[in-house]
C-alpha cells in the first residue's frame, strides 16, 4: 500500500509539473467584481493587454458585479485552480466584507482565496476633478500622484493608516509556481513606465509585493477596519 501510494503521489507531482509547463494554454479570465467603467474595471483593463503580452495568451476581463464584490469572488472560487481564473478587486473582498455578511458571506478569505500580489493602494480620484480638497494622506506614506500632500503622521496625528488598497487573487489551490509566474508578471506590468504613469495619475501607487507580505497586510489592516465598521453601526439588511 506504500508503495502504492508513493506512486501516486509521484504520478501527481508529475502531472502538476507537466500543467504548469504548460502555462498558461488557453486565454487567462480576469474578474472584475465592480461595474463596467468603474475604477477597478478601468483598472483590470489598462493591465490587461500587456499582462496578455507577457503571457502570450490573451487576458479578457469580465465584470461580476455585486453585493459589494461577493458575487464576482464567488465566481473565483469556483473556477478551476489552475491560473486561468483570477481577479482584481479592493481590501473589501478579503477584509471589509467579513464583517457585516459575517453570517452570509458564501466564501471564506484565507481559505478559499490564494493571494498573488498587492498591487497598489491609491487616493480618491475625485481629488484631479477638483470636487475634493485633500487635507492629507491617509496612507502610510505621501503618494506619488500628490507629493506635496503630508501623511497624517507627518501633520503630527499618527496611527491613521486607512489606505485603500487593490489586490490579485486567484482561487485557492492555484500551483504556487503559477501564483509566482502570475505575481511576476503584473509587477514587471504594473511597474512599465507607460503603465506607472497612468496609475499614479488615477492616485495609484504601484506595489507588487509577494503573496506572503500581502497577507500580512490584510491580517493588519482588518483590525482597524473592523473597529470602525463596528462603531458606524452598519449593518446588513
Amino acid at each position: 500500500m506504500m508503495r502504492i501510494a508513493a506512486l501516486l503521489a509521484a504520478l501527481a507531482a508529475a502531472f502538476a509539473a507537466c500543467a504548469q509547463s504548460d502555462y498558461p494554454s488557453r486565454p487567462i479570465r480576469l474578474i472584475t467584481p465592480f461595474n463596467p467603467g468603474g475604477a477597478i474595471d478601468v483598472y483590470s483593463r489598462l493591465i490587461a493587454e500587456p499582462l496578455g503580452k507577457r503571457l502570450g495568451q490573451n487576458v479578457v476581463v469580465e465584470a461580476i458585479a455585486g453585493a459589494n464584490t461577493i458575487v464576482g469572488t464567488r465566481a473565483l472560487v469556483r473556477a478551476a485552480p489552475d491560473g486561468h481564473t483570477f481577479m482584481i478587486t479592493t481590501m473589501s473582498t478579503a477584509a471589509n466584507n467579513k464583517i457585516p455578511f459575517s453570517k452570509t458571506l458564501p466564501y471564506d478569505p484565507e481559505r478559499d482565496l490564494a493571494p498573488i500580489t498587492q498591487l497598489s493602494y491609491g487616493t480618491v480620484r475625485l481629488v484631479a476633478a477638483g470636487a475634493v480638497k485633500p487635507i492629507a494622506m491617509t496612507g502610510p506614506q505621501r503618494s506619488a500622484s500628490i507629493p506635496d500632500l503630508a501623511t497624517f503622521s507627518e501633520q503630527g496625528i499618527p496611527n491613521v493608516d486607512l489606505a485603500i488598497w487593490v489586490g490579485a487573487y486567484a482561487p485557492a489551490g492555484t500551483p504556487r509556481p503559477i501564483l509566482e509566474r502570475l505575481r511576476r508578471e503584473l509587477r514587471a506590468v504594473i511597474h512599465a513606465p507607460e503603465v506607472r504613469e497612468k496609475m499614479i495619475a488615477q492616485g495609484q501607487t504601484p506595489i507588487g509585493n509577494t503573496p506572503e507580505e500581502f497577507v500580512a497586510i490584510v491580517r493588519a489592516d482588518f483590525p482597524k477596519w473592523e473597529a470602525l465598521i463596528r462603531a458606524s453601526g452598519a449593518k446588513i439588511e
